[in-house]
């Protein structure tokens, strides 16, 4: 099987033509076809390739099913589905264990009572615990991980276990206890435990050798974007050797470099490898530290671009590395490696694909993505290379039904080229102008990319082309490109904006008089500049979460940080409070509200701890007060990321819904 192409990079007049061939006759998706999860949330094949476990939602309930694939028809060997004692996650730690992630309401038989007489039930009212089963794999025999500590036993988190090369029967589980993270080397036949390691509360992960031994440590600072390493010398002592830079997504809706991505542990522990940004290139390379020697080695440098991630065997040896360019790009130091990685993709075709296992195993599980994809898996198999379809992620989210992908690049006014990603609606007609959307990333030290994008879907499908410009300041361009954004919110990193829509307007893709400016944090401050500075284009305005006030932001930063260097970088970044005072009060929207000249609808968390909420309630208060055209939508119970709880979900896509509609 080989899947047809889903991203584009031509010209525009190329682009053009080439999609006036597409034609839709679905009727439009609607918000709950965006905001509803995904009818299936993982699928895991076991180490010896003989079962098939998956995870998926089913209406008010979620199930886990195992399949026997070796045998004729692939017969179901094991079932489980609770309305209350919910599975979230699975991986297999054995060819006869699986374990099994459950979250449910810390007191399950109120909301079995509840379940059965209340309408509108929802588990998320609920506060919720979670808990670890290991069962065998016709998911009998059920064991609770970590039973024999009470303190701990309801909050793990599935996503940090590691197997043990050496070991069969252990697995090692991050845990929180006394706000302190814990590393557990767990029993998965018994549940029983030992406490190997204790981190801090900022601790996200322990990286271990292949006997389970704690090598690493990982801490990350949420409202600084950075990652501390330690190295291991006693349970509860470490030494700090480096910090990283982590320009993390601006929320759950984009993909990109995740925390697992930074940092590998070489199989026998001596050897850390990790993701650094070069600080003359701006790129991000690959470095190595020996902790018997204690020296730094670069591993894999870029002139031209960043090294996304690592690639490593089943030993957690590094053995290569990716990069991105309109898809991922995987680069194997060995020749017959690289040759395995290719013959897959091609036979996936022009989609991005994740299959960790691909390599080292005759049948693994990928899931394939893309821009108009949101994720489908496969079966492959390495010997044959045949590509067997599972089943989507979402099942009433069709190729067909979605916005097309393009990409173009944009020469600004001071001749500084940027690229920018397109989506065109379903049944986009060549010729034809149509309204349009700028969506300008968060950060804005941050870069939108080929992937599936959620909320840039949504609006796309209501009809607009949306484009999203990765102006100066976004990383993935070197450090030349990032530093040319320093300093310049409301000014040159708009004027990127501006000069993008006007590029889409003289080349017919949108028409001049419906053009609106939507974005979040970052990008919901450029939604509010482009209210005072640029109204000749810009006819509204949507700002979630977005800064108001640039000189109140600088300030709530420092005061916040948990590290100097995250001060530091405000200075260079926003701007000083005192030295900076001018430019950045010339560019705050909340001391300009008289300026406003389009119709802004302001949406915030109520608990936002990145922006704080009273930056929008300012503004509103202002612009109410000069009669303004603004709508307020606060988010109650919510913080910097809108799109956590399904409640704010629906909230803000059907306000931005009818806004949009309206003005545009």
């Amino acid at each position: 099987m080989r899947m047809t192409a889903a991203f584009r990079n031509f010209t525009i007049f190329l682009l053009l033509i080439l999609v006036s061939a597409h034609t839709f006759s679905n009727p439009a998706l609607k918000i709950s076809d965006f905001i509803r999860e995904p009818d299936f949330r993982s699928v895991s094949i076991s180490p010896n390739g003989k079962y098939l476990a998956t995870l998926r939602n089913q209406g008010k309930i979620r199930s886990v099913e195992v399949r026997d694939i070796s045998q004729p028809n692939n017969p179901v060997i094991g079932y489980y589905a609770d309305p209350i004692r919910r599975p979230k996650s699975l991986m297999w730690a054995a060819d006869d264990r699986i374990l099994v992630n459950i979250e449910m309401p810390l007191m399950p038989d109120t909301a079995e009572r509840e379940i059965k007489s209340k309408k509108d039930f929802n588990i998320y009212d609920y506060f919720l615990i979670q808990r670890t089963f290991s069962l065998n794999e016709k998911l009998e025999d059920p064991v609770v991980l970590l039973n024999d500590d009470y303190s701990v036993r309801n909050n793990v988190n599935l996503s940090y276990v590691t197997i043990i090369k050496k070991n069969t029967k252990d697995v090692l589980i991050t845990a929180l206890r006394s706000n302190f993270t814990q590393l557990y080397k767990v029993d998965i036949y018994t549940g029983k435990s030992q406490r190997i390691a204790r981190g801090s509360k900022w601790t996200y992960n322990f990286l271990v050798d292949h006997a389970g031994n704690p090598q690493y440590r990982l801490d990350y600072f949420f409202r600084s974007n950075k990652v501390v390493i330690h190295s291991f010398i006693s349970e509860k002592k470490w030494d700090k050797f480096d910090t990283i830079d982590f320009d993390k997504p601006d929320n759950e809706e984009q993909e990109g470099l995740t925390l697992d991505d930074l940092v590998k542990l070489g199989g026998k522990g001596d050897n850390l490898f990790y993701i650094k940004e070069n600080e003359e290139s701006g790129f991000n390379e690959i470095l190595k530290y020996n902790s018997k020697t204690k020296e730094h080695d670069t591993v894999v440098s870029l002139s031209d671009k960043d090294v996304e991630g690592m690639l490593t065997n089943n030993l957690n040896d590094l053995i290569g590395y990716w990069t991105q360019e309109d898809l991922i790009q995987r680069h194997y130091f060995d020749p017959e490696l690289q040759k395995i990685n290719d013959a897959a993709a091609k036979k996936i075709g022009n989609y991005n694909f994740y299959a960790p296992e691909l390599l080292f195993k005759q049948k693994s599980v990928v899931l394939v993505y893309g821009s108009n994809m949101p994720g489908s898996y496969f079966l492959y198999d390495k010997d044959s290379n045949k590509l067997q379809f599972i089943q989507n992620r979402y099942l009433n989210l069709s190729r067909d039904k979605l916005a097309i992908p393009a990409k173009t690049t944009v020469k600004t006014r001071d001749n500084l080229e940027i690229e920018s990603l397109l989506l065109l609606p379903p049944g986009y007609e060549e010729g034809q102008s149509y309204p349009l959307v700028i969506l300008p990333h968060g950060g804005p030290q941050a870069r939108d990319v080929a992937f599936y994008d959620d909320f840039a879907q949504f609006i796309a499908t209501r009809g607009y082309v949306v484009a999203q410009p990765n102006f100066r300041g976004s990383t993935g361009y070197g450090k030349k490109f990032e530093e040319l954004g320093y300093k310049q919110w409301g000014l040159k990193m708009q004027d990127d904006l501006v000069d993008t829509a006007n590029f889409l307007i003289r080349k017919g893709y949108a028409n001049k008089d419906k053009v609106c400016i939507v974005g979040a944090s970052y990008g919901g401050y450029a939604a509010l500049i482009g209210s005072i500075k640029t109204e000749d284009i810009f006819k509204c305005s949507i700002s979630i979460n977005g800064v108001t006030d640039l000189r109140e932001q600088a300030k709530h930063f420092v005061k916040n940080a948990e590290l100097q260097e995250t001060i530091d970088f405000v200075h260079k970044q926003i701007g000083h409070p005192n030295k900076d005072k001018k430019l950045l009060e010339e560019n705050s929207p909340a001391l300009h509200a008289d300026k406003f000249k389009t119709p802004v609808l302001i949406i915030a968390g109520e608990n936002d701890e990145t922006v704080p909420y009273t930056q929008s309630k300012s503004l509103v208060k202002s612009l109410r007060k000069m009669k303004k055209e603004v709508k307020f939508v606060t988010l109650k119970n919510a913080g910097h990321n809108p799109f956590v709880y399904y409640k704010h979900k629906k909230k803000v896509y059907t306000e931005i819904e009818k806004f949009l509609a309206k003005y545009l």
